[in-house]
């Protein structure tokens, strides 16, 4: 019954949906269930808004990076998810929709601190998109989630499946959304997508991972990352709908690896707890509250911290957090470090070399972004190919490395554009200067 009731629900999703692309040529109706904020000439053609030479190289970057997007958007609204060295796509025809919700949220950021609105429809093409094709009902639950469909998804394409980061993530951007006038949502159904979120979370604060369409809630604790980016989620909708659910299970999320860092230890450094974290501390202080009666996710913070400067001490690359030139691992670390640093002590040695990484590996980025021809603006895999005489990894491994360093993927391009508007928000705020 549940799997023939996702697969009516995807079939007449796709019957509905072309039967109102031949209404929407006909008619040029928008779909009344949307209802978008018109955005003023003066407020499309309003410049970004940054003071200094540093701040005018950041903003160039991220402008760039958002004009990449544009020029590699389908009709559909979708994003070309891997383009080759020779400017074609290359991902035979699957997709993540992961990082879709990733690639709404940075650009939806960048157009809410800047201000430059030209990137405007862009952004309301992938997000129609992704609510179009991806919000789809989890069965007998009043709830809705992001959905990865058959043929779609990189992973699953045989099946459905409902994804909490996923969710997550298309709930910060379309909340960033909604409060810069780029779109609105029916604030019922985004409810919803926090339902499901908190319907997949247990007593003590982890989350079901997924949601198979045969098995129902599976991979309980199994992944990092998903997680934090639901506590993201759930932060977020708290600012746009602010239900004490929402921030609670938020904070509950945040709990789990705070209260297990000997067992968080032996994991890899997960950039989202350290976003999520610093996010909880701002609402928390918007809402006048005592953040010391948290301190316990500051300290999970430091441990963090201290994981990421030791792995850059111990790196061979100027600007790389991970010995090798890889441009992702050090666009999420650059992330991370960016949104906690302002709830770090002001002074110390912890800062200190949080604000020197911060700034070498910026520009280790801002330098691997690809500056001329179709693909200006897109940031590749990797500058460098690894040496084949390095036998730490195996042949294959290295081989398969190189294959791929040049192409270009959108969530490289999403974390290095948040990593860069993160640091310039530092900038702004007069958080990177002096000790």
């Amino acid at each position: 019954m549940r799997i023939q009731y996702i697969s009516d629900t995807l079939r007449l999703q796709s019957i509905y949906f072309i039967l109102f692309s031949l209404l929407f040529v006909l008619n040029g109706c928008k779909p009344e269930q949307k209802e978008s904020t018109p955005t003023s000439t003066e407020a499309q053609n309003k410049p970004p808004t940054t003071e200094g030479a540093e701040g005018e190289v950041n903003v160039a970057f991220l402008r760039t990076a958002a004009a990449y997007f544009e020029r590699h958007q389908r009709p559909s609204g979708r994003l070309e998810y891997i383009i080759n060295p020779e400017g074609t796509s290359s991902d035979n025809g699957v997709y993540n929709v992961v990082r879709h919700a990733g690639a709404l949220y940075s650009l939806a950021a960048y157009i809410e601190h800047t201000g430059d609105r030209q990137f405007d429809e862009v952004w309301k093409k992938a997000s129609d998109y992704m609510w179009e094709t991806n919000v789809l009902p989890i069965p007998d639950t009043k709830t809705l989630a992001i959905w990865s469909v058959p043929g779609e998804n990189v992973y699953d394409d045989s099946f459905a499946t409902a994804k909490i980061g996923a969710t997550g993530l298309a709930l910060v951007a379309w909340t960033i959304g909604e409060r810069t006038g780029l779109a609105q949502y029916p604030r019922e159904k985004v409810q919803q997508l926090g339902d499901f979120l908190l319907y997949m979370q247990v007593e003590d604060g982890q989350f079901y991972n997924t949601y198979h369409q045969k098995a129902g809630r599976v991979d309980l604790g199994r992944y990092q990352y998903y997680p934090a980016e639901s506590a993201l989620g759930l932060s977020f909708l708290y600012e746009l709908d602010p239900q004490d659910k929402w921030l609670q299970g938020a904070i509950k999320a945040m709990n789990v690896p705070a209260k297990n860092r000997e067992e968080m230890a032996a994991k890899p450094v997960d950039h989202w707890d350290l976003i999520a974290i610093a996010k909880l501390f701002d609402i928390l202080q918007a809402d006048g509250k005592d953040i010391t009666e948290y301190d316990y996710l500051l300290e999970y913070s430091k441990d963090l911290v201290d994981r990421l400067l030791l792995e850059y001490e111990e790196s061979e690359v100027k600007g790389s957090f991970t010995g090798g030139y890889g441009t992702t691992p050090t666009a999420t670390r650059i992330e991370g470090l960016t949104a906690i640093l302002p709830y770090l002590a002001p002074d110390g040695k912890r800062v200190i070399d949080a604000k020197k990484a911060v700034e070498e590996a910026v520009a280790f980025l801002l330098d691997s972004q690809i500056k001329e021809g179709e693909l200006a603006g897109g940031i590749p895999l990797a500058t460098v190919k690894k040496d084949t005489a390095d036998r730490s990894e195996s042949r294959f491994a290295i081989d398969r490395f190189n294959s791929k360093a040049a192409e270009i993927r959108i969530d490289y391009l999403q974390h290095a554009m948040s990593a860069v508007l993160g640091y310039e928000i530092l900038i702004e705020k007069g958080l990177m200067t002096g000790d």
